[in-house]
């Protein structure tokens, strides 16, 4: 077996409290890896461990950024593998990215171990998080991205617009601009009512029932502004706002995410979308 430093993205972890971290991470890795798959075929546990260290080079390059954004990170980096709880979601993690080849779930997963780790132990997103793990395994692409545009038309909101806004036009320039940002990337997607069933089941979403919400009404409420008002007629006359209608209009309407497809939601919305959401305080 190569050595797992070598296989790992070129100076992104060498030295440090990361790089330490990675390595004894890879030796608890490739048992757990080794052992599950040891009656399975040569090539499928070659496959495997190939799988795991993508994975594990994502995870790495992110707790890397971990470490130099806070000196109190360091601490938590080095006594993560003390903690039972830890141990088996990353257990579970490293599993789950062993059976896949899709490196877009192995960076969802890296995020969601990396993020776990400046979390309290019994906070929502600690909790949340085991059930993270299998439910984005269990996921396609499109229903991974249909629970991303669900919760970027439903719950995220652009942040404080720094610029000075002189009209009505400019005001609806810059919300067009953000939903171009947001949402674009996330409409090529086809789904059926067997893919929101899929997401039920999965407990990512719940059926509002024979209501649904309109959607001209979240929107205007969504872009609310003491001076000025969203044009939501001129949106649903876009190529975007003529999608996002149709998606809408589809099955997204009649359902709300839980707090998992919440979770789930901004990690595929943040990856695709290449921003970065923080989750409210409330997570924990």
């Amino acid at each position: 077996m190569v050595e797992p430093i070598s296989l790992i993205a070129t100076g992104a972890i060498i030295g440090g409290v990361a790089g330490k971290f990675t390595e004894k991470v890879w030796n608890l890795g490739e048992k757990w890896v080794t052992d599950y798959f040891s009656n399975h075929g040569a090539k499928a546990q070659e496959n495997a461990k190939n799988n795991t260290l993508d994975f594990l080079n994502k995870l790495a390059i992110r707790v890397k950024n971990l470490e130099k954004e806070d000196k109190k990170n360091k601490k938590l980096i080095e006594n993560s593998l003390s903690h039972p709880g830890f141990s088996i979601l990353l257990q579970k993690a490293m599993l789950s990215s062993a059976q896949t080849e899709d490196k877009q779930k192995h960076e969802l997963l890296a995020r969601l171990i990396s993020d776990r780790l400046s979390k309290q132990s019994e906070s929502i997103h600690s909790l949340t998080s085991k059930l993270a793990v299998d439910a984005i395994s269990s996921m396609t692409i499109n229903q991974l991205k249909l629970v991303a545009l669900s919760l970027s038309l439903s719950y995220t909101v652009p942040k404080q617009i720094s610029v000075p806004i002189n009209s009505n036009e400019m005001y609806n320039d810059l919300i067009n601009e953000w939903i171009s940002l947001r949402f674009e990337k996330l409409l090529d997607i086809e789904f059926s009512r067997l893919d929101l069933a899929h997401l039920e089941a999965l407990s990512c979403i719940t059926f509002i029932g024979f209501a649904s919400v309109d959607l001209s009404s979240l929107i205007v409420k969504k872009f609310e502004h003491e001076k000025f008002k969203f044009n939501f007629k001129e949106f649903i006359e876009t190529e975007t706002g003529k999608k996002t209608k149709f998606l809408w209009d589809k099955g997204i309407c009649s359902v709300n995410l839980t707090s998992l497809g919440q979770l789930i939601g901004v990690y595929v919305s943040d990856m695709i979308t290449g921003t970065n959401t923080n989750l409210p305080q409330e997570w924990g």
